[in-house]
């Protein structure tokens, strides 16, 4: 399996690969914080660098089980199979953590942060919906992690 991002050409295809597997995955949705003011202030140059600094991100922490899907214009969708929540934690804070670093060279001044959603379960729509309520729960404070309809991970 190729380690890289999947974009929505091939979206539709995957879901219904994953249906039809019928196992358990943990969901995460990733979302930007206030990507379209930072795109407006800065332009979709400075936008596009930040999503593939955000891209490379995402794929340091999957393994050759996990997909990664760039759901739309500043959303990434994340399905592990098989992770121990000592592991998720690590995760999920190492990709926020890591985002808020990011670094663009000609943008110096420049601060993203994201929110992040998760639910885990038998992988269906409504496992993706649950994650992405949960994402919209973080983004009421920004830069955080909502699990099981409550903050579990804050920022630092």
């Amino acid at each position: 399996k190729r380690k890289d991002l999947i974009y929505e050409s091939t979206r539709k295809k995957l879901y219904y690969q994953l249906i039809e597997k019928d196992q358990q995955a943990l969901i995460y949705f990733i979302d930007m914080d206030f990507m379209k003011k930072t795109n407006d202030l800065y332009g979709h140059d400075m936008g596009d660098s930040a999503i593939k600094e955000i891209a490379s991100i995402i794929l340091k922490v999957l393994s050759k089980e996990d997909i990664a899907i760039r759901y739309g214009g500043d959303e990434f969708i994340i399905l592990f199979y098989q992770i121990p929540k000592h592991i998720l934690d690590e995760r999920l804070n190492s990709i926020r953590q890591e985002i808020t670093e990011i670094k663009i060279k000609t943008y110096p001044d420049l601060k993203l942060t994201c929110s992040i959603g998760c639910a885990f379960g038998k992988y269906d729509y409504q496992l993706l919906k649950l994650a992405d309520k949960r994402m919209y729960q973080a983004k009421e404070k920004r830069n955080c992690v909502v699990i099981d309809d409550k903050e579990e991970l804050v920022k630092v």
